[in-house]
């Protein structure tokens, strides 16, 4: 029997489920001595058939091994830049899901540095991997034009695999970019894309990934029923890395249906199998899981923690890094350890920070939607009020809308030449780090600045939270602002504003119900200010969709009790620039009836 029948004989084997004998079988038809008829592009595809194969069993040094033992070969073939680029891309996976993002960022520059042109299979592969790693390391919107092309490519090459791995990727980027439906879609097309093939490995994925998405939703029947699914078929394929990755999902159903027991017994052995296949990623999210049980059972956690955060720093993906600190400040928090707490919040605020500022305008916006970044700020501003720091937490609140704001005025100013600094800093940060009395000293000039007649002017800047908004108050003459929190329901408040029509009225059935949303968010004002005097309001989220002057206060709509102005933001009132657009806008402001 040749070369091609030995080969044909390890696929069969491979077929039928038996890898360690198909392994064994193109070990041996490489070391035949007949393999030079074959001709180099036979012996790349066998040599990267072996990898996959070893990395199937999660042992990546001899994947490794068999894809530098390619590279070798080609060596000898300087024409060879298809399989060469091939290969690189191959190793570049490993290295992504060994935690080295940087080193497969090089990898994939190396690739598409050959100087032969390549045809669409290869320029799709380089694109869907190298639109993970952009992924990873928090690039999305890199990531989702690599992903896009790689699907195009792939679609016109008709490669049905590497279309399913594109759609794999859009899927987890629209996740990350809060766009559900977007997901679901791309991954059931991708599901299909692998059943064709067919290619078990990659369907168990697509199925985990289908939990994770109804988990988020809130639907853990259907989720616990996708785990399963995937979970039977990775121990099908002796996937240790899938079988944690799914063991340690289910861990977490357990955890928050109050089964502690179970669930730390879970993930320690995600973490064993996790840092047996030299996984980090999936180590640190085993490590924060554990932390998060020990913390419920009021044991020590720190050592889980600092473990995470070295190998989340390892990894290199901000939203890792992220998360650490976050839950970190959380077990600070619980232990009454506030000055501890917000230093990790605000490295978490870092560190979301650095990631905004690899997105485009878009991305970030719906990044930062609902993200991890909102409940650090949504954190800080509601410990820090009833911490009683109520200068802080406005600062906190401010953060939580300035970076947008500044970008647009920056992008402004950027037309006609006035205030080039709004680009030179992060205002997120800057507030965090600014001397907070000269801050505050800012803040009462501008109030100062807009009384009139011996009236006061007073700010009152909102802050929505999931469950809660908390009302700052703040007159020139006050010591600090006041805040006050209030109960709201946050996405209805969202959902009411989405429907509204162009001309900001609400109409028919929603009236009652708009009013009930948006009145309490006010009431903190009936005691704090006078009627006749004038108000500065600053929006959050939502509520810059709502008419705030045309809700009443006592049976009055607060725009004819009070004069009212809006601004977007403190901090824009705070700029030159932005000052001169503040004094502009009119004392009141009537966006439409209430019908």
């Amino acid at each position: 029997m040749g070369w091609a029948g030995r080969v044909q004989e390890a696929e069969r084997r491979l077929e039928e489920g038996e890898l360690d004998d198909a392994i064994d079988r193109f070990e041996a038809v490489l070391r035949e001595d007949d393999l030079e008829s074959a001709g180099v592009d036979q012996e790349i595809d066998i040599r990267r058939s072996l990898a996959r194969l070893h990395k199937t069993e999660d042992d990546h040094p001899k994947a490794r091994a068999a894809l530098d033992a390619a590279l070798s070969r080609l060596r000898s073939h300087p024409g060879a830049s298809r399989a060469e680029a091939l290969v690189l891309v191959d190793i570049a996976s490993l290295q992504r899901e060994g935690g080295d993002n940087t080193a497969a960022q090089g990898t994939l520059s190396r690739a598409l540095a050959t100087p032969d042109p390549l045809d669409d299979e290869v320029l799709a592969a380089l694109h869907v991997e190298r639109g993970i790693v952009h992924k990873d390391l928090g690039r999305l919107s890199d990531a989702r034009g690599d992903l896009e092309e790689g699907l195009r490519l792939a679609e016109r090459a008709r490669l049905t695999g590497l279309a399913g791995h594109a759609r794999t990727g859009l899927g987890l980027l629209a996740v990350l970019l809060n766009d559900l439906k977007a997901a679901e879609r791309h991954y059931r097309a991708a599901r299909r894309a692998y059943r064709s093939i067919p290619d078990a490995d990659n369907e168990s994925i697509i199925w985990h990934n289908l939990g994770v998405l109804y988990d988020k939703q809130d639907r853990p029947a259907d989720a616990l029923r996708c785990y399963r699914k995937a979970l039977e078929m990775d121990a099908a394929l002796d996937s240790g890395v899938g079988v944690a990755e799914n063991l340690s999902a289910m861990a977490s159903l357990l955890q928050a249906l109050g089964r502690a027991a179970d669930a730390r017994a879970l993930h320690l052995r995600d973490l064993e199998l996790y840092t047996g296949a030299e996984h980090k990623r999936g180590a640190v999210t085993a490590l924060v899981n554990l932390a998060i049980v020990a913390r419920q059972a009021g044991e020590p956690v720190e050592d889980h923690l600092r473990e995470a955060l070295r190998l989340a720093e390892e990894v290199g993906n901000p939203r890792d890094v992220a998360d650490v600190r976050f839950v970190w400040g959380d077990c600070h928090l619980v232990d009454g350890r506030m000055t501890d707490a917000f230093a990790q919040y605000l490295e978490a605020e870092r560190v979301q920070s650095g990631l905004r500022a690899m997105l485009s305008e878009q991305d970030a916006l719906s990044y930062f939607d609902e993200s991890r970044g909102d409940e650090v700020l949504d954190r800080l501003v509601r410990r820090s009020a009833d911490a009683g720091d109520t200068r802080r937490a406005l600062m906190c609140a401010e953060a939580a809308k300035g970076r947008e704001l500044i970008r647009r005025l920056a992008g402004s100013a950027a037309t006609d030449g006035t205030d080039g600094q709004l680009r030179a800093a992060d205002p997120e940060l800057a507030l965090f780090t600014a001397d907070e009395g000269a801050w505050y000293e800012q803040v009462t000039a501008l109030l100062q600045h807009h009384g009139s007649e011996g009236r006061p002017c007073h700010l009152v800047e909102f802050h929505l939270a999931e469950n809660t908004a908390v009302v700052f108050v703040l007159t020139a003459h006050d010591a600090e602002p006041s805040a006050a929190p209030v109960s709201i329901d946050r996405a209805l408040i969202r959902d009411v504003t989405r429907q509204w029509s162009r001309d900001g009225t609400v109409r028919g059935e929603r009236r009652e119900e708009w009013l009930q949303l948006t009145a309490p968010p006010l009431e903190p004002l009936v005691d704090r200010i006078p009627p006749g005097e004038r108000i500065v309001l600053v929006p959050h989220d939502a509520l810059h969709r709502v008419p705030l002057h045309a809700v009443p206060l006592q049976g009055t709509p607060l725009g004819i009790r009070n004069p009212v102005t809006y601004a977007p933001s403190i901090r824009a009132g705070t700029h030159p620039a932005a000052r001169a657009q503040y004094r502009r806008l009119p004392g009141d402001r009537h966006l439409g009836p209430l019908r």
